[in-house]
């Protein structure tokens, strides 16, 4: 039998939420903001808070992205927001 004390076990960290730049996930940010749940007050989430040069690639990417994205039917446009809308309410 064991005398050693028990140790609670060390919550996991909170996911970091990061930028969608040029189809890839950018969490680099130099400043970060933590997300509250409002019932009990614990950390659910850290946000990366873009800078200039964030918003400088973000632009950029939407730049070169546009002419394919405006070439492309209508209703496959809808169809792609739609599926967005479905995955951000999961």
């Amino acid at each position: 039998m064991s005398t050693a004390p028990k140790t609670e076990p060390r919550p996991a960290e909170p996911p970091v939420v990061g930028h969608v730049i040029d189809g890839s996930i950018d969490v680099s940010a130099p400043r970060r903001s933590d997300v509250f749940n409002p019932a009990t007050g614990r950390v659910i989430a850290t946000v990366a808070l873009g800078d200039r040069a964030t918003v400088d690639r973000a632009v950029a990417a939407a730049k070169r992205a546009l002419p394919a994205w405006s070439a492309t039917a209508a209703p496959k446009r809808a169809r792609v927001m739609f599926e967005l809308k479905r995955l951000l309410e999961e």
